[in-house]
């Protein structure tokens, strides 16, 4: 966004939503400064206004968390809605004319279908627990809302267009430091530290061939949800790059409930990748 225009646009802004919420300008000012950002650096006007802008045009409340902001390193704003604000501007939206969720257990996939008005046919978006899934509170506690949120979201973006805005996984994304990132990064890497013990954990080359990185098919006695699990995330790494291998290392911590199996898939890890274990 232009910042003469975001400075220009500013005053006025802060006086309609000074009005809407019944605050005086300034301290409405400060109010959002200090509660509609992710983060503990300062917060200029521009980004401010940056933010206002998006939340007068969508009618969204800034003091409910229906929309917040990630500022970016270029002095700009990465604009999140909450499901809370995605749920009202898609059934305020005058061409809504309903939806509905059907999740598919053998697939972990949520669909979400939205029928407009103007249309004959409804948009329909599946999204996969498999893609979606990261590995924060939110997620390991309720993986099933998070997916069904996240349905939501890109189906009523596909059907109404919604631009510039974003859900919060997306944004961390964009603004490449997210702290669900750094932190599942973190908990990988204090496993990493540790120095391989080969005795504690079945070789690797029982479930994987090291040369194609492709996984070998269970036995038939081992055939078990368990090691199918294995064998799943193991399929997933040899295709990963370091930075999706490492989320993956972060959501089979709980997913696995094996500890052997879950030494067997670092193992494949640094089979891969080599990282140098440390005494730190």
């Amino acid at each position: 966004m232009n910042t003469a225009v975001a400075v220009a646009e500013r005053p006025k802004l802060i006086a309609v939503f000074a009005d809407r919420y019944g605050l005086e300008p300034e301290r409405m000012t400060a109010t959002l400064k200090a509660t509609a950002f992710n983060t503990d650096k300062p917060i200029s006007n521009e980004q401010l206004a940056a933010l206002l802008i998006v939340a007068n045009q969508y009618k969204l409340n800034p003091f409910t968390k229906e929309i917040y902001a990630y500022p970016d390193k270029g002095n700009r704003i990465v604009p999140v809605v909450g499901v809370d604000g995605w749920v009202r501007i898609v059934q305020e939206h005058p061409m809504f004319d309903g939806w509905r969720f059907d999740y598919e257990p053998q697939e972990q996939a949520y669909t979400c279908t939205i029928w407009r008005k103007d249309r004959s046919h409804p948009t329909v978006i599946t999204e996969y627990m498999a893609e979606c899934r990261r590995s924060s509170d939110p997620w390991s506690k309720m993986p099933r809302r998070m997916l069904r949120h996240k349905s939501l979201m890109q189906c009523a973006r596909v059907a109404f267009g919604f631009a510039g805005i974003h859900d919060d996984d997306e944004a961390q994304e964009i603004v490449r430091g997210s702290p669900s990132a750094a932190t599942a990064a973190d908990r990988v890497r204090e496993v990493l530290k540790r120095k391989p013990e080969p005795e504690a954990a079945p070789s690797v080359d029982n479930v994987i061939d090291m040369e194609t990185m492709q996984p070998r098919a269970p036995e038939p006695e081992d055939d078990t949800n368990e090691t199918q699990a294995l064998t799943e995330y193991l399929a997933k790494l040899s295709k990963a790059d370091e930075s999706a291998a490492i989320e993956l290392l972060d959501l089979a911590r709980t997913d696995l409930k094996s500890d052997a199996d879950y030494e067997t898939l670092v193992s494949a890890y640094r089979a891969r990748f080599n990282p140098e274990p440390t005494d730190d």
